[in-house]
Formats: structure tokens, sequence, C-alpha cells
């Protein structure tokens, strides 16, 4: 009544983007072992073409990756020798930070580094990889290091400063840089379980990059050694627990295979693959579940002996061999 009173004038403007997510946006999370979507790219109200030589104003995923896709293509064309790694790396890392309508940033299982930024991409002198870090803290193992493989694409890296970003209290951040290698090392110092979100801030001459990262802070910690192309495994628990369901993923193939472990009895695998393994550990006690990660990179995998069939079929090849002997 007020605003009629005044003659107050207001305009609606439906052509209005602001950077928020819409509801039929691609939602993670995947996995505990990565971080997806990527970042993300507008695909809301996209003056598009048509047939019969119109355009159209339409909207959904099928319009945001084109974006992307000719951000990719305007990279290639600048520099033609990255890689699909590198690409992703660059795309992602100078995204955009996109908040709600109350200014929360989004978190990363909803809109990923960001809005895509192709001004800041083309621009960009340095390639981060990977382009996100997934940690895996526990009650048992209170400290992980990961490291970034930094490249300068004219070939001279420029001076670095580099901070860390966490709303949560209780981790401790540590880096250090070797050549083109940044080490960061994220420690516990409270005794907090759950899934937190950070993320590492580089700032080179003339850009801002960020890499995401996904924090697992877990009750125990799965073991994992592998020698001679042979995993075992064993669990940090400070409780009392039953079993534990070990489900180890190769990350290029993505084959899944599993054993189990108890108190009383470890377990072992034979890794066909080379390449990093994620390991998911579902942990019984008397309070119900609990889940632990880790990862492991294998070297000098073991040669196939031609059953390994038997395994995918849930048949497990060493009781097999015992009963052929």
């Amino acid at each position: 009544k007020e605003v009629l009173q005044n003659e107050t004038i207001a305009k609606l403007n439906v052509f209005y983007h602001p950077d928020f997510v819409t509801p039929f946006s691609s939602r993670g999370p995947v996995s505990p072992f990565y971080i997806k979507p990527d970042l993300v790219a507008p695909g809301v109200f996209v003056n598009s073409t048509l047939t019969g030589g119109k355009y159209n104003l339409t909207s959904g995923t099928s319009f945001a990756a084109p974006h992307v896709s000719g951000a990719v293509a305007l990279l290639l064309e600048k520099n033609p020798d990255l890689m699909p790694s590198e690409v992703a790396s660059i795309l992602s890392t100078t995204a955009d930070l996109v908040s709600d309508s109350y200014g929360n940033i989004f978190p990363v299982e909803i809109s990923g580094s960001g809005r895509v930024n192709l001004t800041k991409a083309f621009s960009a002198d340095m390639i981060i990889v990977p382009h996100n870090l997934v940690f895996n803290l526990s009650l048992e193992k209170p400290f992980e290091t990961k490291s970034l493989h930094l490249k300068s694409i004219q070939g001279i890296m420029s001076p670095l400063k580099v901070e860390f970003a966490l709303e949560e209290s209780g981790i401790k951040f540590e880096h250090s840089l070797e050549n083109d290698l940044l080490n960061v090392k994220l420690s516990r110092t409270e005794e907090k379980l759950g899934d937190f979100e950070g993320a590492l801030i580089l700032h080179d001459d003339k850009t801002r990059y960020h890499v995401p990262i996904l924090i697992h802070i877990t009750k125990g910690a799965i073991n994992t050694t592998e020698k001679d192309g042979m995993l075992s495994f064993s669990l940090d628990y400070p409780g009392a627990w039953q079993y534990a369901k070990i489900s180890v993923t190769n990350m290029e193939t993505g084959q899944t295979r599993i054993t189990s472990i108890t108190p009383e009895k470890n377990s072992s695998l034979v890794a066909y693959d080379a390449g990093e393994n994620w390991i998911e550990a579902q942990i019984t006690t008397q309070n119900g579940i609990d889940t632990a990660y880790g990862t492991i990179a294998v070297q000098h995998p073991s040669e196939k002996a031609g059953l390994e069939f038997l395994e995918l079929l849930g048949i497990p090849l060493k009781h097999i061999l015992i009963i052929s002997v």
C-alpha cells in the first residue's frame, strides 16, 4: 500500500542472469575419491540457433556443454599441444565461484570449481594437475600429503603466492614448493569427524587459480601395502569392530574387486593393472557401519594367470588354486 501511495516504479527483467545453479543442473557427489562436477557453464535462457535461420531462448544442460566445448576449441587453437587433462585444469582452476542469492558459495558437489570464465582461462599461463584434491584423514591417521604438478605454458614459472581457505577449524595447512612440484600437507588437530571442503588459492603475476579440496575425516584408517603386485590390507580402528568389506577400484579401468578382513585375519588381492587404486572399507561395529578411505599406486602389477574371470564371478582365485593343488 505504501509503495502504491509513493508511486514507486518497479521493473522486472526476465533476462537477468545471476550466477545461480539451476535445479536441473547435474550434481554430485559421484564418488568419495574425486570431485564432480568439475565446473558449470551457462545453461538458462541461452540464445541459440533453430532450423530455418531462426533463434530461440532455450535452457538445459545441452546448452551448457557447448559453452565448454567452444572454450576448449579456443584454448586448443591458441595452444594445440595441450593435453586433455591440461585443458580441464585451465578451465577448472580459472572458473569463477558461484554463490546463491544470499551470497553463500555453492559446495563443490553442486558447482565444482565454479562457472567457466573463458577470458581468464585464455590468458592463464599455469597448468595445475590434478585440478582438485581429496584428503583421507582419520583419528588413526592424522595427516596426509598430496602433490600438485605445476607447468608454465610459456616455459617461465612466475613467483607464486599460495593460500589455503577452509571455514572449519581443526585442520592445519602446510606446503612446500620444489621446482614444479607443490606439496600440500593437511593435518588433523581436533577429533572432528565428517566431510569438509576447502580450497587452495594460487596467485601468479596476473591470474588467480582455485583448486577445490575435499577432506574426509573418518574414525578408522584402512592401510594398504603393495609388493610384487600383491595388495595387502589391514585396519587401524580406535574401538571394537567385527568385519570390514574392502572394495578396490582401479582408477583407469574402473574395475572393482572385493575382499574382507577381520580383527583376526588380514587379506590380500593380486593387482593385475598398474595405476592408482581407490580403497573403500565398510567397517561393521557394534554401533553400525563406519567407512574409511585410502588410495595406493601400483607400479609393478602381477602377470595375469588367465583365471581372473573367476574373481569377476565372485569366486576367490586363491581358494580355487588351493583346491587344485
